[in-house]
C-alpha cells in the first residue's frame, strides 16, 4: 500500500520563518525549493515563494522569502526548464532597481 508521501501532489507547501529580501541581500543561501503562484495582492501578476537556509547556519533552519521580482522568477524558471531542480547555493544581489541570483 502506498503512503501519502508517495504521491506527487501539484500543490506544495514551503514552510519556514518568513524573511525579508533586505535581510538576505549579499548573504550566501542554499535554495531548497520554490514555487510560483498568482498574486493575491496584485491582479494579473505572480510571485515566487523561495524556501532556503543560510549557508553558514549549522542547523539549516528553513526560511521562506516571498517576492514579486521578475528577474528572480525568470532565473528560477530557467533552472527548472534546463534540468530537474536540485538545491543550489547562491547570493541575491540588488543591481540598480532589481534583484538577481549570483
Amino acid at each position: 500500500m502506498k503512503k501519502f508521501s508517495d504521491f506527487k501532489l501539484a500543490k506544495k507547501t514551503l514552510d519556514g520563518d518568513k524573511t525579508s529580501i533586505d535581510d538576505i541581500i549579499g548573504k550566501t543561501i542554499v535554495v531548497l525549493d520554490y514555487k510560483i503562484a498568482p498574486s493575491k495582492q496584485k491582479s494579473n501578476t505572480e510571485y515566487a515563494t523561495i524556501q532556503f537556509y543560510f549557508a553558514n547556519d549549522a542547523n539549516k533552519e528553513k526560511k521562506v522569502l516571498f517576492t514579486g521580482s521578475e528577474v528572480l522568477k525568470e532565473q528560477l524558471e530557467q533552472i527548472s526548464e534546463s534540468e530537474e531542480f536540485e538545491p543550489f547555493e547562491a547570493t541575491i544581489k540588488q543591481i540598480h532597481n532589481y534583484y538577481s541570483f549570483t
